[in-house]
Parts: C-alpha cells; sequence; structure tokens
C-alpha cells in the first residue's frame, strides 16, 4: 500500500470526537500521524506502525502485527507495533487498534517540549 492509501485508511478508522484533532507531518518520506500534537503512527512504505503498550503488542504479534524495524539491521522500535494488511483493510478492526492507541498515547505524560538552540551573536 502506498502512504496515501495508509492515510486513508487511518483517517477513516480514527475517531475523531470533539476533544481530539487528527494530524499528518511529513517525515523521512513517509508521514507522521498526531493525535492532539502527540505522535501515534508512523506510515511509510513498509506500512502503518501504531504506538502502543508491550502487552497489547503481543496480543496484537497473534494477528501478524510486528515491530517496527526499516532495515533488517536496523534498530527496532518496540512501541510501534507494523499492522498487517489484512487488519488494515478490516474497517472495524483497525478502527479498534486505532482507538486503542489512541488511548495509550493520550495516557502517557505530555511530551516535553524541545529546547531551542540560542542564536550566537555574530560579529
Amino acid at each position: 500500500m502506498t502512504v496515501d492509501q495508509l492515510k486513508t485508511h487511518l483517517s477513516s478508522a480514527f475517531d475523531d470526537g470533539p476533544d481530539r484533532e487528527l494530524t499528518f507531518v511529513p517525515m523521512f518520506g513517509g508521514r507522521c500521524a498526531y493525535v492532539n500534537g502527540r505522535v501515534f503512527a508512523w506510515l511509510f512504505k513498509i506500512g502503518l506502525a501504531l504506538k502502543i503498550d508491550s502487552e497489547t503488542a503481543k496480543i496484537w504479534g497473534e494477528d501478524g502485527a510486528k515491530p517496527l524495524q526499516f532495515d533488517p539491521d536496523g534498530p527496532i522500535f518496540k512501541a510501534h507495533i507494523v499492522i498487517p494488511p489484512a487488519v488494515i483493510k478490516d474497517e472495524d478492526k483497525l478502527a479498534d487498534w486505532v482507538a486503542q492507541s489512541v488511548e495509550f498515547v493520550m495516557s502517557q505524560p505530555p511530551p516535553k517540549p524541545r529546547s531551542r538552540r540560542k542564536k550566537m551573536p555574530s560579529f
């Protein structure tokens, strides 16, 4: 699936209630999906990855979900789980998984603001 197709599936599965805003930001050839300014999904040519706790990741693994890994020798991102195509095509199941991811991300402490570099005075 293309990144645009993944975005369409994710957007359809997202419950955008009055207290939730879904936004997408381009990132390294793909997109990151944010809920209220917090990353909960990555969309890349390798698939859709949702952020979730380790216990839920094990349960999702029974349906073929795997930890995100961009390259075979690269690091494994255990908090982001690549969703199998069969689940992406199942609107109800995908909506359930997206809701679980959003709930998990929103239950975490807010991200710390990034410090901005101070400009060096020019001489």
